[in-house]
């Protein structure tokens, strides 16, 4: 096979794999969590800002991204008001156990770079499933 067969492919292949909607979740979702550290290293380690406060903003900058992100890109609808009213019963609902995770890990000790780390991945499920089977069903 030649090297253009191979690009083909490979181009074919990706493609495909793209448009699996797991895995534009999960794009989204490192990009919103590499968004999250980002933020959290600018408002605690550069702007000076308590670790809670910052943790605050974050993730609720994040959900933002979240939501346009999943809705367009990931789960493919237009937005209305329903699944906005959900959405943000969805935000709260996580909001408040990412951050019961995180305050308990900084009770435990934990570094907030670690804190952070943890909480994500303690909801990353739970979030998925809620998004995927009660958001955008």
């Amino acid at each position: 096979m030649s090297g253009d067969c191979y690009f083909v492919i490979m181009r074919n292949a990706i493609h495909c794999f793209c448009r699996l909607q797991t895995f534009r979740y999960i794009f989204v979702s490192i990009s919103a969590y590499l968004l999250v550290f980002a933020l959290m290293f600018f408002f605690v380690d550069i702007f000076g800002l308590n670790s809670s406060l910052a943790f605050f903003i974050t993730y609720a900058l994040a959900y933002v991204f979240d939501y346009i992100s999943s809705l367009r890109f990931v789960y493919n609808k237009k937005h209305n008001t329903k699944k906005l009213v959900i959405y943000v019963c969805y935000l709260l609902t996580f909001f408040l156990i990412g951050n019961a995770v995180y305050f308990f890990l900084k009770e435990l000790g934990f570094n907030y770079i670690i804190q952070t780390f943890l909480a994500m991945v303690l909801v990353f499920p739970l979030r998925y499933r809620a998004l995927k089977y009660i958001v955008f069903k």
